[in-house]
Order: structure tokens, then sequence, then C-alpha cells
């Protein structure tokens, strides 16, 4: 498979596919796909992405999506033959800009017929409109690329093509850790019919007006924080007083994407807040800087403050729990480390932090099967037992998710030692964090009351 053939059905592609996808929700602790509903099946369309996390976004993409959607990325990752053959099995195109070379940019005439061949075959194309992957959850500019392909395709095709622009938003409760969570949003489309008669008279004006357009639909399907000056505490905020919107809100949980709706909500508040008093928002964000710092100095957990002093039994019980279940532990991870050591050790060297993930899983993928799989041959040849040997190879994985399981749980009975230890030896020191705590809660429960 070439770039003239990009978009059709390849077995190959197909099986690596199911390898990938696998893996992919291996690696993360739930995925929760929301709005396919919005998907026309009538109509070409092109997925217009935010980007936070590197290669990960484009997985999460192609694990989401039925159809072999094809990939549209920045030529200057095509330029060893090597990788561009793999980037083109992989169903990804490139595009070039100035920057890569004026002489160029006359190879965007191939790139975009392609595209039209693959929207006229109502084939998906995938796109991150902002150019690049950034690490905070706000939306960045958007380039013009995505509106121009969308525009110049249909005018090509005397605007008959009814290309929809599915914004989409992604978020991962962390980016950068193991068995997290990650919400695919598909917002409803964008119809590019209303913006012709503009684009007919003024290309320029319709490119801005549209990319406009799909800028204000993004930010309504992602968690985007617009106040800049004060991104930490708000961000800070949805991750430390969810609950408080949950009430708000009356959401049952806060599973995806009841958790999205409490974000935003809480988003929105403390943006209304900004615009109308300033100095509130202020206020609260020199509280919230230090409460956070009086939990980074003691290493105090938030949860364990919202928690309460924990009881004798609970920790004696878990302490149990934990001696008991330590050479499980000590199986699963001896057993893995050869698995997982080159995607940690490579992680720690990445200069970008939004690779991490990408690498991780990038790397784990051929690590964890390959010593996986010399692991149990290793175990045949001393033993000449075939049972045995598939016994040990189905519970390599198994333990080592659970090592991971219990080392979690060992951190969190740590902090509650830790916690009981605090209260017993700085009362005062406890007592001023419940009161930052309160503080912080009692205000966005009056934010919350006051809001319209």
């Amino acid at each position: 498979m070439g770039q003239n053939n990009v978009e059709k059905w390849d077995w190959k592609y197909t099986l690596f596919r199911k390898y990938v996808n696998f893996s992919f929700r291996c690696y993360l602790k739930s995925i929760t796909i929301h709005g396919k509903e919005n998907i026309p099946d009538d109509s070409p369309v092109i997925f217009a992405p935010n980007h936070q996390n590197a290669l990960m976004d484009a997985l999460a993409l192609g694990y989401s999506i039925k159809d072999q959607p094809v990939f549209l990325a920045r030529s200057d990752i095509f330029k060893k033959k090597i990788i561009a053959r793999i980037l083109t099995f992989l169903k990804i195109l490139p595009i070039y800009r100035i920057r890569d070379g004026f002489e160029n940019l006359k190879l965007n005439e191939h790139i975009m017929k392609k595209v039209r061949e693959i929207l006229l075959k109502h084939h998906c194309l995938v796109m991150f409109p902002e150019g690049n992957h950034g690490d905070k959850r706000q939306l960045r500019p958007l380039k013009k690329g995505i509106t121009r392909i969308a525009f110049q395709s249909e005018e090509k095709c005397q605007y008959k093509l009814g290309i929809k622009i599915i914004p989409v938003g992604l978020d991962y409760s962390d980016y950068y850790r193991f068995n997290e969570e990650l919400f695919v949003n598909f917002g409803k489309p964008i119809d590019l019919t209303e913006f012709f008669d503009l684009y007919k008279e003024n290309p320029s004006k319709a490119n801005l007006a549209l990319r406009n357009k799909l800028s204000e639909e993004l930010k309504r399907y992602m968690v985007h924080i617009d106040v800049k000056e004060y991104y930490d505490t708000i961000n800070q905020l949805r991750n430390l007083y969810p609950h408080k919107m949950q009430e708000y809100l009356n959401l049952p949980d806060l599973k995806q994407p009841n958790k999205f709706k409490a974000d935003k909500k809480l988003i929105e508040i403390c943006e209304s807040i900004y615009s109308s008093s300033p100095e509130k928002l202020e206020k609260l964000s020199l509280v919230v800087k230090e409460y956070s710092e009086n939990l980074r100095a003691e290493k105090l957990n938030h949860k364990e403050i919202i928690n309460g002093i924990p009881p004798v039994y609970k920790i004696l019980l878990e302490t149990l729990f934990v001696i008991l279940l330590f050479p499980v532990y000590i199986y699963g991870w001896i057993n893995n480390l050869l698995s997982y050591f080159p995607a940690h050790s490579l992680s720690k060297k990445m200069k970008d932090p939004q690779f991490i993930s990408s690498i991780k899983y990038g790397v784990g993928i051929i690590t964890f099967p390959l010593f996986y799989l010399l692991q149990t041959i290793l175990v045949y040849h001393l033993t000449n037992n075939i049972l045995l040997s598939l016994i040990y190879l189905i519970s390599i994985p198994l333990t080592g998710l659970l090592a991971f399981k219990y080392l979690k749980f060992f951190k969190r009975l740590k902090e509650k030692l830790r916690m009981r230890n605090f209260i017993r030896k700085k009362p005062k020191a406890y007592h001023k964090i419940l009161i930052l705590h309160r503080q912080i809660n009692n205000t966005i429960e009056k934010w919350a009351a006051s809001f319209t």
C-alpha cells in the first residue's frame, strides 16, 4: 500500500490496528466515547480533534472510529524513507508548508488530489487543526490547513462533496501515567454549505469564518480554560473539588461524561467570576496556592483531607492486605521488569513531556509481548511442560497489573499513615490546612449558589 491507494482497505493494516486498539485499551484504565451519533453515515467527514498528548491523540481517534481513517501530518516527519514507508502504512499523508521548502509546495497538488478522492469515496480524514500539541487544557489558535483543504476540495468538486467537519474533544485524566482515563467527545458536524457564498466572494474571509466556527465548537467539546492568568488555579480546582459541581448539577456520579460536565461548569463559574470580579479569583488563587504548598510540604494527599482521619481498624486491615499480597506483587514485578524497563527508561529521556505516554505505549507494545514470549520459552525449556508454560504466560500480565494496583494501594496506605502521624505531631498545622480547605470549599459553594 502506497500513497496512491492509502484509503483502500488493507488486511495487514487491519490486523495491526486490531492489535494496536487492543493494547491501547489495555494501556488505559477506561475509554469513554461520547457523541458517536453525531458522525454522519452519508457524508465525507474530516475529524478535527484538539491535540495535547502527541501520538496518543491519533491512537484515540483510530480506536474510536470504525472506518480506517487517513491522517494528515506535517511533512518533516517523512524525511527518512523507512519512516515515510511506516507512516504511509499507518495511513498518514504529508502536508507541505512553506517552512518545508517553497519547492516542495507543488507536492501538495498530489496530496490534495488524493484527499479529494478519499472524500469522494466517503472515507474519513483526521487533521489536528492546532498543528502541534500543547501541554495545557487550552485550545491554541487553529492553523489554516484544515479549512483550506475542506474548501478547495469542495471547489474542485463544484461544491457537491457535502463535507462535514466534526470537532472532537480529547481529555485525559493524566497525560503521562499508565492506567488513566480517556474521554473522547464527538461534537455536532459543521456544514460547509453555510460558508460557500462567502468563499466564492472572498476565500480569505470564508477560511477565517470557518476557522472561528471550528474553534468555538471545539471549545464546547473539550476541557478548555480560557483564563490564562489563573489557568493553574482553575485546573487545580476542577481536580480538587469536582464533587461540588456534582452536587450543583445533581449528577449521579463523576464518571464520564458527567466528569466533563462538572469540569465545564466549574470553569464557566470561575471565568464568570473573573469577568465580573477578577479580584475574587485572585484571592481564591492565593488560598489554593497556600493550600497546595502546605499539602506538598507535609507530603499529604488532598483525598485524605476530604476523607478525614482514617480509623485504626481500617489501617490494620489494609496493612494485613498489603502483607498477604506482597508475594504476588514481587512475582508480578520481577516477571514484568524486563518488559517495563525499556519503555520507562526511554520515556524519562524525553525533552518534550507530552511524548512520555507515546513512548511508554509505543515501546511497550513491542517489549511486553516480546519478553512475555521469551520468558515463556525459557520456562518451557526449563520445565518441558506446555501446560505449566501456558499458565505462566497467562500469569505474567495478570500479576503485572496486580503489582501495579498493589503499588498504588500501598502508596495510599502510606498516605493514610502519614496523615495520622501528621495530625498527632502537628495538630496546629493540620488545623490550618483544614481551614484553607473549608475556605476554598465554601467559596466554590457560594459562587455556584449565586451563578445563573
